[in-house]
This record gives structure tokens, C-alpha cells and sequence, in this order.
């Protein structure tokens, strides 16, 4: 009983991170240049033995990429290179990207757990995937001084 919980654990966890490309321990997020999860969040998941500790994993890791997305954030609207209209756009682009985020989260992990307990642990890896991609998106914008998609 306890290996086939723990199977379906490592299961519901690689469905959202499997999707966007990366191992069930976070290794890598996608295709997206510079996303690479830190070696203390695989830790943390390797030694993980229930939804909480590996949920406390996910957003430990994810107060790290929303700090860097934030930070970039703040550098963009703050530099004088970006006109008022790119500042205005990035704004509401961001405004729209963070409900798509939270809503299609919480969509993959009730589709792919079916409202189970894996749900909220699915949901918050696809958010940690989401908002590392984003960071790493703002991070080019701020570094190369081209305009917010």
C-alpha cells in the first residue's frame, strides 16, 4: 500500500512538471533559457514523503522565482529605456499572465488528479513552472532592452 502511494504521489507530481518539461524533482523547467530549479528544492523533493513536505518544497522554491519575476519586474518599470506605453502594456500583460496562471494551474491539477488530494500539489508545481518561465521571460526583457511580449 505504501509503494503504491508513494508511486502515485511521484506520479501526480511529474504530471504538471513532466508537461512542462522538467523531472518530477525539478531539475529543469522547460526549453526556456536560464530556468533551472535550485539543488535545495531537488533536496528538498528527494526526501519528501508526503503532499505537505513536497508542497512546502514547491513554494519554498517558488518564493525564489516570484522574487527574481518581481525584481525584474521593478527594474523594467523603473528604467528609463522603456517608454510609458511598454510600461503600461507590461503592466496589464502581467495583470493578465498572473490569472492565467492561477486559473490554468488549478485546472491541470483538478484535471489531472480529478479534484484529489494530489490537486493543490499539482497546481502548485505548474505554478512554480509558470512563474519560472515568466521570471526568466522578464529577466531577457530587462537584460536586453527589448519590449515586453
Amino acid at each position: 500500500m505504501k509503494s503504491r502511494l508513494a508511486g502515485a504521489l511521484a506520479v501526480a507530481l511529474c504530471s504538471a512538471s513532466c508537461a512542462h518539461g522538467q523531472s518530477a524533482h525539478g531539475q529543469q523547467a522547460g526549453h526556456v533559457p536560464g530556468v533551472a530549479f535550485s539543488t535545495e528544492y531537488d533536496q528538498c523533493l528527494a526526501h519528501a514523503t508526503a503532499n505537505a513536505a513536497m508542497h512546502r518544497c514547491i513554494e519554498a522554491e517558488r518564493a525564489q522565482w516570484d522574487a527574481r519575476l518581481n525584481a525584474a519586474y521593478q527594474a523594467i518599470l523603473a528604467a528609463s529605456e522603456f517608454d510609458a506605453r511598454g510600461k503600461t502594456e507590461l503592466r496589464e500583460a502581467q495583470r493578465t499572465w498572473m490569472a492565467f496562471r492561477d486559473k490554468g494551474c488549478e485546472a491541470e491539477g483538478d484535471l489531472f488528479a480529478a479534484g484529489g488530494t494530489a490537486a493543490p500539489l499539482i497546481a502548485a508545481d505548474c505554478a512554480l513552472a509558470q512563474t519560472a518561465r515568466r521570471a526568466a521571460d522578464l529577466e531577457r526583457i530587462q537584460k536586453s532592452g527589448a519590449r515586453a511580449p
